[in-house]
């Protein structure tokens, strides 16, 4: 397990690394080669391996000497660290599910606070997760049906103020929307209400206190992407750990 760890580990830090490199300081899609942001130069094929492109070109350019931001190569050595321990620690089906989600879902938090946006390519990954629990029996199709209708109707309340008031262009998006409709899939409706419910106070509480600390602001929007995200994986681990989590919480038992 250790092997496919690190491995796994190695591909998904590369990626999550890549796609907010080109999206963030280029607005491209991952799928372009990676230039150095100073000469142009297409960058080699270590860059894509973080500890070999540190080991060999300690992070910079070969042709021009230019750094790698700093940020970038520490989210992939972290990434790697957390998901090799994710599976030594839990089973294979377990930890790829929570290193799928928590790659992606730091990925759609970095740009939802960067930019406003949760970018359909990290929320069309996380369909994976719920084919991974049907595909090996962690869930039904009718469990995740009831969870697609939950999430539907969750989704709707969220943006009926937009459609009442005719602002497309506040409150929650879309990306938001299309983000909680996959997690419903995953979690299931039980547990996305309670995801829900907490991220929504979490989510306004941050509001108020940062909406005061800015002068009231009326101008002021705060991502809700990170805080689905951290609730989002918060439960999922949950669910790993304490299998009887959503008849206790069914019963309000906590």
């Amino acid at each position: 397990m250790l092997l496919i760890g690190f491995l796994s580990g190695l591909i998904l830090a590369s990626f999550l690394s890549h796609s907010l490199e080109r999206m963030l300081l280029h607005s491209e899609t991952p799928s372009t080669p990676r230039h150095c942001t100073k000469c142009d130069t297409t960058r080699p094929v270590t860059y894509y391996i973080p500890i070999l492109d540190l080991l060999i070109n300690l992070g910079k350019c070969p042709q021009c000497g230019e750094k790698r931001h700093l940020a970038y190569l520490w989210l992939e050595l972290v990434t790697i660290t957390v998901i090799t321990y994710l599976f030594l620690a839990l089973t294979p089906l377990a930890a790829l599910q929570l290193s799928l989600a928590g790659t992606l879902l730091i990925g759609i938090t970095v740009m939802d606070v960067r930019q406003q946006l949760v970018p359909n390519l990290y929320t069309s990954l996380l369909l994976g997760l719920p084919v991974l629990s049907i595909l090996f029996g962690d869930r039904t199709l009718i469990q995740s049906f009831h969870g697609l209708v939950a999430g539907a109707i969750i989704s709707g309340l969220l943006l009926l103020p937009q459609w009442v008031s005719r602002e497309t262009s506040k409150s929650y998006g879309l990306g938001d929307v299309k983000l909680i409709l996959v997690v419903t899939l995953w979690l299931g409706w039980i547990l996305t209400v309670y995801m829900m419910l907490l991220a929504t106070i979490s989510g306004l509480i941050a509001f108020i206190i940062i909406w005061m600390a800015r002068g009231f602001d009326l101008k002021f929007r705060l991502a809700f992407g990170p805080f689905v995200a951290f609730f989002t994986l918060l439960f999922a681990l949950w669910r790993i750990v304490d299998p009887q989590i959503i008849t206790n919480l069914l019963s309000f038992r906590f």
